[in-house]
């Protein structure tokens, strides 16, 4: 899990103080329960920098918070057009797909993420899960 956390603060440092600064306001109002301001901060980051991965990520969680899973699926699906190792997008990605109902759907979500960081319990018990949904057992 250190790899796991050193792979993240790696993600989350964009090379400009500017933007930096932007994701962790964002980070903290969505911390705070303010989604709201969470998608101003990260939207004015994302206006700047488009393909920074952590930015859309971070955007995702609080549209996610707003209610509004399918601008989180944007912004999720194009942080993994950058970089499709990001195995925090394909975790959120087959979590909101479950919670829609397409479970293909986040199963291979959760293969993906769990290929990809193999030690994360919470990723092995989400595809643990879904896998039971599928199966038709009890959730």
């Amino acid at each position: 899990m250190a790899l796991a956390a050193e792979i993240r603060a790696r993600w989350a440092r964009s090379g400009s103080p500017t933007l930096d600064l932007l994701l962790a306001r964002g980070r903290a109002a969505l911390a705070e329960g303010d989604a709201r301001a969470a998608v101003g901060h990260l939207t004015a980051l994302l206006d700047t920098a488009p393909g920074f991965v952590e930015g859309r990520f971070t955007r995702a969680e609080a549209f996610l918070a707003l209610g509004r899973p399918g601008i989180a699926l944007d912004d999720l699906a194009r942080a993994l057009a950058v970089e499709p190792r990001h195995f925090p997008s394909w975790a959120l990605t087959g979590a909101i797909l479950a919670e829609i109902g397409d479970l293909d759907g986040a199963r291979e979500a959760l293969r993906r993420a769990r290929a990809l960081n193999p030690h994360d319990r919470e990723i092995a018990r989400a595809l643990a899960r879904i896998e039971r949904r599928i199966r038709g057992d009890a959730a």
